[in-house]
């Protein structure tokens, strides 16, 4: 069952532990808030990675698993998997816990609904929850996620078709696109996704 919880709860107290894996686009840091996982970034270094770790939780006590993490090897096949287009996040069984505003919790929600190998643009994502005009808050939402992949950001680009912004970069944006495009065998529907490679973040996408 997938979890995203709102800023009501609080995280006192509690250990962060991470594990780094190296996939085909880069290094990815992957931590767990006891049995859930809450957060899952792309970086250039390890250590890049842990200084993002360190900063989203900067009050908290985070150190490596010297453990066997629960479910650590379904984890990162799921996260493989999703890399390389072969599966969704509908598709999977890891708890989920990532905190935010009710409005960044429904476009989170809706976003997990698209399916791999297509795409929607921000204008389209706020329509489909209901605010119409909040095309830069669903930009924003896309920007605060922390759960790569299983949070399907990627997915969501510009009405013109052109990329839009990507935390993790547009170059990882491309590629888990094509990844997806060529795994449905010619299949791609939505926008066609050509165009702006120049934005590292979400600018208010149309």
């Amino acid at each position: 069952m997938q979890h995203v919880i709102p800023t009501t709860l609080t995280f006192e107290a509690m250990i962060i532990t991470h594990k780094i894996f190296h996939s085909v686009l880069g290094p990815v840091i992957v931590a767990w808030n006891g049995r859930e996982v809450c957060f899952v970034h792309f970086g250039d270094s390890e250590q890049q990675l842990l200084a993002l770790l360190q900063g989203t939780f900067a009050s908290l006590d985070s150190s490596p698993s010297h453990e066997r993490q629960p479910n650590w090897d379904n984890v990162q096949k799921v996260l493989e998997r999703m890399i390389e287009g072969r599966t969704g996040p509908a598709q999977h069984t890891v708890r989920l816990h990532q905190l935010g505003t009710p409005f960044q919790i429904k476009v989170w929600e809706h976003l997990k609904c698209i399916p791999s190998g297509e795409v929607r643009s921000y204008q389209e994502v706020a329509q489909a929850i209901g605010h119409p005009s909040a095309v830069r808050a669903v930009a924003s939402a896309c920007a605060r996620n922390n759960l790569a992949l299983f949070i399907p950001c990627h997915r969501v680009i510009r009405s013109d078709g052109s990329l839009g912004g990507y935390k993790w970069g547009l170059q990882r944006k491309r590629a888990l696109l094509t990844y997806e495009r060529d795994s449905r065998k010619g299949t791609y529907q939505g926008i066609s996704v050509t165009g702006d490679i120049g934005e590292t973040a979400p600018s208010g996408g149309k």
